[in-house]
């Protein structure tokens, strides 16, 4: 078989990749592991209940967000139906914060009515991360000039690109039980470790003005951008492993473990960039022993009697652990998971009644735990985590849980690793301190020429959105190489 390109790797990155360069007239195929596309993008449906395999919500996805321009160049007819994230509960050791929507200003302005001492230094971090986000913004479009005068036209990029969350909080505020509410953020890393530059870009870019839920569950993402490659004429292959990657005088040799032969001009590259290395048979420029992955996680999925909820149960929660989150990432690092772990709850039949049976809902509850636990993930051992992270939502949420659970299936890091091969059962790609962020995350382009990279593991970041973008990036890179 012959193409224009091989896009490996059917997660959300090789998805965008290959429909963006579909729908500009590239001959393109896409190749995929798993018997399905999606990647961490996808459901899964038992008994009834169709379960988000790790996903919660995205953001990005109002007119002109960074999403949704991508969607709109494909202008499909198939839509996707964005259901606004409402009751939102920050569940603090001390302290509990409701939100009836995710908006970052509305959070801050609930934050000054419960630290009203704090109130000026709550505007001043509002305006820094606001103007900083125009700057990342900025940086899309940034000309050459701009480029060889880069501290002159971005001043705040060039003095946040080295802080840390944690330093920039201490240096507004003094307040723990505020610094905590601040750091209620979709990463495994605490402040101390977690680029701010990170958090502004999260915060401006994706979460700013509210994050959403596909009808239909996380699994109506990765089937869009499926149908969209289709309907411009792209190949998908799925159930095929790619076990060899070759060059020969610009042509690209991509061998699968079903004995398929594909040549094509191009690669994009997808996947975990320590698999890329097995099966790669030259250097591509990327020191691997400099990247740090980040965390993996555990989930249980919960099929339970929708009785069990009152009116007032959030569709979201995010529950910190009693013991801070330093101590809680030095137990991770040592190959230990606290007693009492922070979670994160979602229940999205509360926002789509259709992905559980009548009468029914659906919990997923997640906690950050390091790929080498300490007891290993043995059946005893998933048993101790899953009854622990229960416990969990039994003290701060659902006082009845146990009475009403129909249905329970867990994932370990080890799930995450044998159906992503991310490494380690990354949750997130690479863990985003200020050391992968920005221009020194692995880039878009390699040393081979032809090559590129996309995915959670490269620029611009991790999440939906970062991988999303992380494909236009490759995709555009790869037009302009095919039509040099």
């Amino acid at each position: 078989m012959k193409t224009d390109i091989v896009v490996i790797g059917a997660g959300i990155s090789g998805l965008v990749a290959s429909s963006l360069l579909a729908k500009r007239g590239f001959d393109v195929v896409l190749i995929e592991k798993e018997p399905f596309v999606g990647g961490y993008v996808r459901s899964f449906k038992r008994d009834g209940f169709i379960f988000d395999a790790a996903c919660s919500f995205v953001g990005g996805v109002k007119e002109g967000e960074e999403l949704n321009l991508i969607i709109r160049e494909l202008n499909g007819e198939e839509k996707i139906k964005w259901l606004p994230l409402k009751s939102i509960r920050n569940i603090l050791p001390d302290l509990s914060i409701d939100l009836d929507t995710w908006d970052f200003e509305d959070y801050i302005h609930r934050l000054i009515k419960l630290f009203p001492l704090e109130k000026a230094s709550l505007l001043s971090y509002l305006k820094l991360i606001e103007k900083t986000g125009i700057e990342l913004k900025r940086i899309r479009d940034i000309s050459i000039i701009k480029r060889l005068f880069f501290p002159l036209f971005f001043p705040k990029l060039m003095k946040l690109f080295r802080a840390t969350h944690g330093q920039v909080l201490n240096r507004f505020f003094k307040d723990e039980k505020l610094k905590l509410a601040l750091s209620c953020l979709p990463v495994t890393l605490p402040p101390s470790k977690l680029s701010f530059l990170f958090v502004a870009t999260l915060t401006s870019k994706v979460i700013a003005k509210g994050v959403y839920y596909p009808k239909g569950g996380m699994k109506s993402i990765s089937e869009y951008f499926e149908k969209r490659l289709k309907n411009f004429a792209g190949k998908i292959l799925t159930s095929h492993e790619v076990t060899n990657i070759s060059l020969d005088k610009d042509i690209f040799k991509v061998k699968t473990k079903n004995e398929k032969t594909i040549f094509s001009r191009s690669v994009i590259s997808a996947i975990n960039p320590w698999q890329l290395s097995k099966i790669l048979n030259y250097p591509f420029g990327l020191s691997l022993k400099k990247l740090t992955p980040s965390l993996s996680a555990f989930l249980v999925y919960l099929g339970i009697d929708s009785k069990l909820l009152s009116s007032d149960i959030p569709s979201f929660s995010y529950i910190r652990s009693d013991i801070g989150p330093e101590e809680e990432y030095r137990l991770n690092l040592s190959g230990n998971i606290a007693k009492k772990p922070t979670v994160i709850v979602n229940i999205p039949s509360l926002l789509d009644k259709k992905i559980a049976p009548e009468g029914k809902a659906i919990l997923r509850i997640m906690t950050i735990v390091p790929y080498h636990y300490k007891k290993g993930w043995g059946e005893k051992e998933k048993e101790e985590i899953k009854k622990r992270v229960i416990d969990r939502v039994k003290e701060k949420l659902l006082p009845s849980i146990f009475d009403r659970i129909e249905l329970s299936i867990v994932a370990t890091p080890l799930t995450l690793e044998r159906y992503t091969y991310n490494q380690d059962g990354a949750i997130y790609g690479l863990c985003a301190t200020p050391n992968q962020i920005g221009p020194k995350r692995p880039s878009n382009k390699t040393k081979i020429d032809g090559l590129f990279l996309a995915g959670h593991y490269t620029r611009p970041a991790h999440g939906i959105v970062g991988a999303a973008l992380s494909g236009k990036f490759a995709a555009n890179l790869a037009q302009r190489w095919l039509k040099r």
